[in-house]
């Protein structure tokens, strides 16, 4: 026999309310989750450069060096570009990777009684080509002769070259082996031990990939296989790191990307960069970096852009 259960109203404490199909009902409290607002975030970048920079050249003086001590003369005015009227106290020398002649030995080469290349130089890019070692001797010891020319010859013929507060920057252009009998650890450890900002010290090589890459890689530095230089882009790449100055900045929080703005300011001017055309964004790097445009000394880089989280936000 199946069991009926009487039915017993529902009667609810306090008032009842009554509810009609159809009809809206008056939310209480706030949406959960609530939206997040927008925040925006802004980093500003000084561009600076080094005070005082040494930048020693050491070009091969092989005979088959002369296609490319040309280029070097050629494109030269690129890399020049970013000392001449900066403000940097720079001095600019060149040495040979011949170790044979007495004359030479880490010696500075001189033109018309200059050892090195400095703002007051008339003619500087003139002066520069001059410079470059003339061809004959195929023993190259580039990296005895670095060695010579900041420690040997530092307080003798090369006397002045080499100052106690500059950054250093060494330049070697080879299309040879390297036979020096310094071993690349002994100069990486040496030019290490230069200044105690390791970032004010690199060893850049225009070379065979197996020649002085070892020195760069130990020290810092820009290296380019020698048979595929593009010269132009190569001279520009030096002349940035030389000087101090930099294309790529460096963002302090994640941002949504397609909310970046860049300015840059300049004394009272303010000028405006659109993103592909004058600027790219790297995430992985999280950096913006300008194609082309390099900012002068002392401007300020002005990144502004929403915060990609509510994390960040915090």
């Amino acid at each position: 026999m199946r069991r009926i259960w009487p039915v017993i109203p529902m009667i609810a404490a306090g008032c009842a309310t009554e509810y009609t199909p159809g009809t809206e009902v008056e939310r209480a409290g706030a949406m959960n989750p609530r939206p997040l607002e927008t925040v925006r975030h802004t980093d500003r970048i000084l561009q600076v450069n080094q005070p005082e920079v040494d930048v020693l050249w050491v070009v091969d003086s092989s005979g088959s060096m002369g296609d490319d001590q040309d280029a070097v003369k050629k494109h030269f005015p690129i890399f020049f570009e970013f000392f001449e009227g900066s403000g940097t106290d720079y001095h600019l020398g060149v040495i040979s990777t011949d170790m044979y002649m007495a004359s030479r030995q880490g010696r500075l080469i001189t033109v018309n009684g200059r050892r090195y290349i400095d703002p007051d130089t008339p003619n500087a890019a003139q002066v520069f080509n001059s410079m470059m070692p003339a061809l004959g001797v195929d023993t190259e010891q580039g990296t005895d002769a670095t060695y010579a020319a900041l420690e040997t010859q530092r307080m003798d013929y090369n006397l002045g070259f080499l100052r106690e507060k500059s950054s250093v920057h060494v330049i070697v252009i080879s299309d040879e082996w390297d036979s020096s009998e310094m071993a690349a650890e002994e100069l990486a450890s040496y030019l290490n031990g230069l200044r105690q900002d390791p970032d004010m010290v690199t060893f850049s090589s225009i070379s065979r990939p197996d020649s002085y890459v070892n020195v760069t890689n130990m020290v810092g530095g820009i290296h380019h296989p020698i048979l595929e230089t593009d010269w132009g882009l190569v001279l520009e790449q030096l002349g940035l790191q030389a000087a101090g100055l930099k294309r790529e900045y460096f963002l302090s929080r994640l941002p949504v990307p397609d909310t970046i703005v860049v300015t840059v300011q300049e004394g009272e001017n303010v000028f405006s960069f659109s993103e592909g055309a004058d600027w790219v964004y790297n995430p992985v790097r999280n950096s913006i970096s300008f194609h082309k445009y390099v900012p002068n000394p002392f401007a300020e880089v002005i990144i502004d852009y929403a915060l990609l989280s509510a994390h960040d936000a915090d």
